[in-house]
């Protein structure tokens, strides 16, 4: 979708049980809680998105195994910038994460076979591999 996310209560984009949805060339900004959330979508991506100053996470990828987050500037957001759970087989490459709260990037030990390359993250936690 070609569409923002601005001043919502809640998540900027919420998105569950879907499969191929892509989010790209979107101002996500200053919502409630996440920026964005993929729960149980598979396949699914964010891509030349401005994530900045939400509740929560910037991007929060939950369940969701091949997605494809890339291009993206995610900053000032309360806790992580990016985070992973139990997601699989994915490719995070050429994001900007800085500024963010906890973890500017964030991948739980469930998540596997993930590549991250070209990204400039200030920091990252837990099992991100060779973040930039």
């Amino acid at each position: 979708t070609d569409t923002d996310a601005v001043d919502s209560t809640g998540d900027g984009f919420d998105i569950n049980d879907s499969t191929n949805t892509r989010i790209q060339y979107a101002l996500v900004f200053a919502n409630g809680v996440n920026g964005i959330e993929f729960d149980d979508s598979p396949n699914s991506s964010v891509l030349n998105s401005d994530v900045r100053n939400n509740g929560q996470h910037g991007v929060s990828l939950d369940d969701s195994s091949g997605i494809y987050v890339s291009a993206n500037v995610i900053q000032g957001n309360t806790e992580d910038g990016l985070r992973l759970q139990d997601c699989d087989n994915g490719t995070i490459r050429y994001n900007q994460a800085d500024n963010n709260g906890s973890c500017n990037a964030n991948q739980d030990a469930a998540s596997t076979g993930n590549s991250w390359t070209g990204n400039t993250l200030q920091n990252w936690c837990d099992t991100v591999p060779n973040a930039h």
